[in-house]
């Protein structure tokens, strides 16, 4: 049976939905595209949890990597790690391949609610997106944990605006983070690309790339 490769949004440490989830599937590569939620509870915590996670993926033939978002200790993504036998964690522009397709994943976000929390246990000042354009070239899929300026909220609406208020220089970083997210897009020259961290399902073209925002838990099967 040919394998599936499967795109999983933001599941914020929830590894015991997730075995759940993983129950279903078989014959997969799964790339979660940040926030998996590792590093807010103790090194054995995570490590037993995952343990768990391990073993239904290697019970059902499942490879499950994550990269690094904004919820995440970006220690844990220094570099490729294999944490578990059938689980990776990717350092920040790696480069995969299936089925002949080359995907390129990138980590790293801006927290607008870094102000209220602890620095160096549930947030870290270097969390955010890191644009190194000597790392990227062209791909056929590009898997980002924030989005392009196009696509997602691009206003201080709603909860935005209220940590904006507190944290005088969150807006301008937010922008500027975006924009470093649009070079890179200019520059990998995509057909498909995922993201997380907005907590929505969305979907945008653009420059001939078909470019999704995935909502928190959410799988999406990508046919190629």
């Amino acid at each position: 049976m040919d394998r599936k490769l499967l795109i999983l949004g933001d599941i914020h440490g929830g590894f015991n939905g997730l075995c759940n989830k993983l129950q279903n599937i078989n014959d997969a590569l799964i790339i979660q595209i940040g926030d998996f939620g590792i590093g807010f509870n103790s090194a054995a915590k995570d490590l037993r949890a995952l343990e768990l996670v391990n073993n239904i993926c290697r019970k059902n033939n499942i490879e499950l990597k994550a990269f690094r978002g904004n919820h995440d200790d970006p220690a844990y993504f220094a570099e490729s790690n294999w944490i578990q036998p059938n689980i990776e964690l990717l350092a920040d522009y790696s480069y995969l391949e299936f089925a002949g397709k080359e995907i390129l994943c990138v980590g790293g976000a801006t927290s607008i609610d870094r102000i209220d929390r602890i620095e160096g246990r549930s947030w870290w000042p270097e969390e955010g997106f890191e644009l190194r354009e000597n790392l990227i070239r062209p791909v056929d899929i590009l898997l980002v944990h924030s989005a392009p300026s196009w696509l997602g909220p691009t206003d201080k609406g709603g909860i935005v605006g209220f940590y904006c208020e507190k944290d005088e220089d969150l807006w301008e970083e937010l922008k500027r983070e975006r924009a470093w997210i649009d070079r890179l897009f200019e520059l990998a020259k995509p057909k498909f690309s995922f993201s997380g961290h907005f907590h929505r399902y969305e979907t945008n073209n653009k420059d001939g790339c078909v470019a999704r925002i995935l909502d928190c838990d959410q799988f999406f099967h990508l046919e190629i």
